[in-house]
């Protein structure tokens, strides 16, 4: 976890933002109008599936991270955009271009760039069977929210991600009582007006992103806004740069104008 936020633990940040959630996307929701709950208007099997595996893919994903296989696990990870493509065309009947293909495959190479200059040490590169195949499991995981919020590609995205985030600070605030019932925790120290301060600005950034993030697979086809994806890690790089002074290497700067080019080329090209 990057500073200043060091001191919390990733579930404490998740459980902040997921909180922050609810009350935001409330509010949407009042101001439209609109039912929380209509067994005729929204799906809740669908509603609730991607609740549940968006919480299964950050506690996997974080437990991964956690064994130090991070270039694995980030690698892994984005290849979610090749499945998820395969299949969209299978269940959505969406077709890819053919130089939607192309960008496909050249996208991921260039994601493949970026991370193969952080490779762990020997003793940190994953071996045991469990972990190798939750980090085999997390692609999957994300191309299963993704083709979910497709799905429900006629559900006001403020439902869909009320549930989520309902769901999701629920099980995070269930675990961090139970950390802080075993572990002796100053909580005066950690909440500094400093430090809620901010805590708020990445929890709204996480709402933000959330929203977007479905917005997107609802109104575009699921394998394009795919691979466009994979320019995250561009950003995530360039705020490593400009805030945290991470310099990146060339191979590495080779891959983010890859990665840019495939997924500028790709958002061009008409459905």
């Amino acid at each position: 976890m990057r500073p200043p936020l060091e001191q919390y633990s990733a579930i404490e940040i998740c459980c902040c933002r997921s909180s922050l959630g609810i009350l935001i996307l409330y509010l949407i929701i009042k101001k439209e109008k609109l039912p929380i709950y209509n067994k005729f208007q929204q799906p809740i099997k669908w509603l609730l599936a991607r609740a549940f595996i968006g919480l299964l893919f950050f506690g996997t994903f974080t437990y991964c991270v956690g064994q130090g296989a991070v270039s694995t696990v980030f690698l892994s990870q984005n290849m979610a955009p090749m499945i998820t493509s395969i299949a969209a065309m299978y269940l959505f009947k969406e077709k890819l271009t053919r130089i939607e293909v192309i960008n496909l495959l050249i996208g991921f190479g260039g994601v493949t760039l970026m991370l193969l200059p952080k490779e762990e040490s020997q003793a940190s590169k994953p071996t045991d069977i469990i972990l190798i195949l939750l980090i085999i499991s997390l692609p999957f995981q994300m191309s299963c929210l993704q083709l979910f919020i497709r799905q429900m590609k006629d559900v006001h995205y403020a439902i869909i991600n009320f549930y989520y985030t309902l769901v999701s600070a629920l099980g995070y605030a269930l675990y961090v009582m139970y950390q802080y019932s075993t572990n002796d925790y100053s909580l005066s120290a950690k909440f500094s007006f400093k430090n809620l301060s901010i805590l708020f600005f990445t929890s709204l950034s996480h709402v933000g992103a959330i929203i977007f993030w479905t917005l997107a697979f609802q109104n575009g086809k699921a394998g394009k806004v795919g691979i466009i994806t994979y320019s995250q890690l561009i950003y995530s790089m360039i705020v490593d740069l400009l805030i945290f002074e991470i310099r990146f290497t060339q191979l590495q700067g080779v891959g983010m104008l890859i990665v840019f080019a495939s997924s500028f080329i790709v958002a061009l090209t008409k459905y």
